[in-house]
């Protein structure tokens, strides 16, 4: 089998990397390391991808594996096998899927697996112009995201590299400082069409698996096999009552919660007054600081788009 491992080499795994590039040559011998480089993974997936290989697997966190099938889908062989092994701080996408935690095992068991077919989402933004056109930014494997968590996200990219705190302290810190000062974006949401929703949000999350924010259960009735995408979304109630909207996050209280509310479409739209935004895809900054000026992001299912490697008694429903 020709293997291209594409490996975060600054990601939260990087201590336990010798451990894994051991269990790489026993199980694929012969495979082919890339090291990414920050803002250009795509772009070497799909240097990579000028050749054929049978699997692509990604080494890292959420932020690595996004990023990596859209390279895949991007490139001249979309229907290129994909495979991961969690290395990152976040790894949410993970979640999703039930997998031996030996790394060794892990390996067999995707070496060992069929390709399957799962959904992927594609983030486009809507360009000025005398004629409404969509142009391509991204597509995403588990959830895109505005609001506070997407001003989290702009926050650790802007820390990057400055901060000496462990990423997983630093994280919390910025989180709760957006958190507290969150200024109540103004969003309009459009699912297929039909507008549900125009006024503050604390945060409007589009989900095709279930997970973000380092282990929030986000969506528990996303699923990245049903063709359908899950929009969750939280009113914002000010400093306090946006401390208590993430605490019923954190303790998955936020399903049947009366200010935050949960829809289910193919096609999402996003449209933010007055102020600017951020939005993220995948943990990853897409855009900072988008405007009303900038009109919209559309986000659109894509059903079974990527081929993956999976165990034979995978599961997307826990």
């Amino acid at each position: 089998m020709k293997v291209a491992v594409i490996r975060n080499p600054v990601a939260g795994g990087a201590k336990a990397w010798p451990a894994t590039a051991h269990a790489l040559s026993l199980v694929f011998p012969g495979y082919m390391l890339v090291e990414t480089r920050p803002r250009q993974t795509a772009d070497q997936v799909r240097e990579v991808l000028a050749e054929p290989f049978d699997l692509v697997l990604a080494v890292g966190g959420d932020g690595t594996v996004g990023p990596v099938v859209d390279g895949i889908l991007s490139s001249n062989r979309p229907d290129t096998a994909f495979a991961f092994l969690p290395g990152g701080t976040g790894s949410d996408f993970s979640r999703n899927f039930r997998f031996p935690s030996d790394v060794t095992a892990r390996l067999k068991v995707i070496a060992d697996a069929q390709p399957r077919r799962i959904d992927v989402g594609l983030l486009q933004k809507r360009s000025m112009g005398d004629e409404v056109e969509w142009s391509h930014e991204r597509h995403f494997i588990n959830i895109a995201s505005v609001g506070v968590s997407g001003a989290i996200v702009a926050g650790m990219d802007a820390a990057r590299g400055t901060s000496r705190l462990p990423h997983s302290l630093r994280y919390r810190l910025i989180s709760m400082r957006h958190i507290l000062r969150h200024p109540g974006h103004g969003l309009r949401l459009v699912v297929d069409g039909g507008q549900v929703y125009a006024g503050p949000v604390l945060v409007a999350a589009i989900a095709n698996g279930g997970w973000f924010g380092g282990g929030l259960h986000a969506s528990p009735a996303a699923r990245v096999d049903d063709g359908e995408l899950n929009l969750v979304y939280a009113v914002d109630r000010g400093w306090f009552g946006n401390v208590k909207t993430f605490m019923a996050f954190a303790s998955e209280r936020h399903v049947n919660h009366s200010k935050i509310h949960h829809c289910r479409g193919k096609v999402m739209e996003i449209e933010p007054w007055p102020q600017a935004i951020s939005i993220e895809a995948d943990g990853e900054l897409v855009q900072a600081g988008l405007g009303k000026n900038d009109q919209a992001f559309r986000i659109t299912i894509l059903p079974q788009a990527l081929s993956v490697r999976l165990p034979d008694d995978w599961t997307s429903s826990d």
